[in-house]
C-alpha cells in the first residue's frame, strides 16, 4: 500500500539525517551555534516525524493483517450462488413432499365424504404445484 511506502521514505529520511545530519556535527563539536541550533530543530523535527511514521506504520501494519484475514475469510458471490441453488432446491422438494401429502389427505377426505369433490378439485389447483 501507499502507506507503507510513506512510511518507508519517511524512516529513510530519518536515518539519513542520524548519518549524515548536523546533529552529529553539533554531538561531535559541542558547540551551540546558531546553525546547530537551527540544524537540532530540524533534526527534533525529523525525529518527530519519523516517530509519528513509525505508530502510524505499525497501525497500518495491523490494518493490513486484519484485513488480509477478513479477506481469507470472505465468502465469493459464486460460493453464495451455488448455496442458494442447493438451498433452493431443497426448498422445492420438501415443498413437494408437503403437496404430495396434502394430495393424499384430500382425497381421503374426499373418500370419507366429508369433502366435496368440487370443493377438492379446487384445493388441489392451487400453488405451488396445481394439478
Amino acid at each position: 500500500m501507499w502507506i507503507s511506502h510513506l512510511f518507508r521514505v519517511f524512516t529513510a529520511c530519518c536515518n539519513a539525517m542520524n548519518k549524515h545530519g548536523s546533529y552529529i556535527v553539533w554531538k561531535e563539536n559541542n558547540s551551540r551555534s546558531e546553525k546547530n541550533m537551527e540544524d537540532t530543530a530540524k533534526f527534533e523535527i525529523l525525529e518527530a516525524i519519523h516517530a509519528f511514521a513509525e505508530v502510524v506504520g505499525r497501525r497500518f501494519e495491523s490494518i493490513d493483517s486484519r484485513l488480509t484475514k477478513v479477506e481469507s475469510q470472505m465468502v465469493t458471490k459464486d460460493y453464495l450462488d451455488k448455496k442458494l441453488g442447493v438451498l433452493k432446491g431443497d426448498l422445492v422438494t420438501l415443498t413437494g413432499k408437503v403437496d404430495t401429502k396434502l394430495c393424499v389427505f384430500v382425497e381421503e377426505t374426499v373418500k370419507e365424504g366429508s369433502l366435496k369433490r368440487k370443493t377438492a378439485d379446487s384445493i388441489l389447483a392451487m400453488e405451488p404445484f396445481s394439478r
